[in-house]
């Protein structure tokens, strides 16, 4: 599931404080539902972030954060899964 202003509204506006921060443009976020926690990023050029449910729901607002962070850092740095 694709993550909007309407949908998981809490990592939306995340993710788009920490690219503000980080000087990029946010790249596509999506949610998908796992019995693990997870999250991971893919792409060549244009990137997206894949978090299991499971990881939004069980998280603080600070884990989130250093999560989403660590993988926009890879995104920007290009050390990221290519497909």
């Amino acid at each position: 599931m694709l993550v909007s202003e309407r949908q998981f509204s809490k990592v939306n506006d995340l993710v788009s404080d920490l690219c503000d921060f980080m000087n990029m443009s946010k790249p596509e976020v999506y949610v998908f539902e796992d019995f693990f926690y997870g999250i991971e990023s893919y792409g060549m050029h244009d990137y997206w972030i894949e978090i299991s449910a499971k990881t939004i729901r069980d998280f603080t607002d600070s884990e989130l954060r250093f999560l989403f962070a660590r993988e926009l850092y890879k995104i920007k740095a290009g050390v990221v899964y290519q497909t």
